[in-house]
């Protein structure tokens, strides 16, 4: 009986610690990105890659955001309902569906001329935004 409750013993630590290491889910996250600034702002990996137009030459300008510079972004803001966008998540960079670690979130809007991106990737478990993509028109 005492060998049995010492293996139980030195096995306990490592079920603990086994499932508080378990993957979060990227849908689970999406809610409190977009509602919660604080969550949100936890959750880039800056500086943050971003991608505009340049409305004059159609050319994708790349920069950086810097923590300071960040602005809350709804990802599901009231705006977006009025230009009749629709949403897709995709399981990589490359817009193919498997398990990848990445997500790319995006909203499409054929009457607005929106297409905005923005790419997740799963860092020690937890999701974060490391690029924005704004090519709209």
């Amino acid at each position: 009986m005492k060998k049995l409750l010492s293996i139980f013993l030195l096995l306990s630590p490592s079920l603990v610690f086994s499932q508080t290491n378990i993957p979060e889910q990227f849908e689970s996250i999406l809610l409190n990105f977009s509602s919660d600034s604080l969550f949100q702002i936890s959750r880039i990996e800056f500086p943050v890659v971003s991608v505009t137009l340049d409305q004059e030459y159609f050319e994708e300008v790349k920069s950086e955001i810097q923590k300071s510079n960040w602005v809350f972004v709804n990802l599901f803001g009231e705006e977006l309902t009025r230009l009749n966008f629709r949403t897709q998540i995709y399981d990589n960079f490359e817009l193919k569906m498997d398990d990848s670690g990445e997500r790319v979130f995006s909203s499409l809007s054929i009457v607005g001329g929106m297409h905005i991106y923005y790419y997740f990737k799963r860092i020690n478990g937890k999701w974060f935004l490391v690029k924005f993509k704004d090519v709209s028109t």
